[in-house]
């Protein structure tokens, strides 16, 4: 028989409840990541899926590997004096591993064929309802749909509102909402 009395506390087994009770199981396997990072991306190679419902018509910028976010504040203040920006609608998805992101599909750049912007939003529609795979072709100037499957249950889509879901996606300065920003001295003419 063992004497409790004689255990010290570090021998004693310390119950907590956060121990011991059972965590809700997510509502779908997918529904795993930490609501604190969501990346600003055009999911290549990995499956994801894409609420519609979410999208949001803004401002962006996409310069030096990091894309942007423009306050209307600066937009006007800049009137047509920034490169490498594009009107812009953002899609709220999720790859198959469960990381959510916002997916930029803009105008057509200068120089560019329409046939990235077509493919991409192509690829948007059929994401809607299952899991699409897409990369670039760089030969044919589109995006390829190389594989797709049928969603499995429904997707637990975030439910903090649109605004705390920028504020995470556009951190770190990627939000231009001033005229003393610093990428502004970058892209200025």
């Amino acid at each position: 028989m063992i004497n409790r009395n004689r255990l010290t506390p570090a021998h004693r087994n310390i119950l907590s409840l956060n121990d011991v009770i059972r965590k809700p199981k997510p509502a779908n396997r997918h529904a795993t990541q930490h609501q604190s990072d969501i990346q600003v991306k055009i999911p290549r190679n990995e499956f994801f899926t894409i609420n519609a419902d979410i999208n949001l018509p803004t401002v962006v910028a996409y310069y030096e590997n990091c894309w942007y976010l423009f306050s209307q504040d600066v937009i006007n203040a800049y009137d047509e004096r920034l490169k490498y920006i594009s009107d812009a609608t953002l899609y709220l998805g999720m790859t198959e591993l469960g990381e959510y992101f916002f997916l930029p599909v803009t105008e057509t750049w200068k120089g560019y064929p329409k046939s990235w912007n077509e493919t991409l939003v192509e690829s948007i529609a059929i994401a809607e309802h299952q899991w699409v795979k897409i990369r670039p072709d760089n030969t044919n100037k589109c995006y390829e749909i190389i594989d797709q499957h049928r969603l499995s249950q429904a997707i637990d889509w975030p439910e903090d509102d649109l605004d705390n879901l920028l504020a995470k996606a556009f951190s770190n300065d990627a939000y231009v909402n001033s005229e003393n920003h610093p990428l502004l001295l970058e892209i200025a003419y």
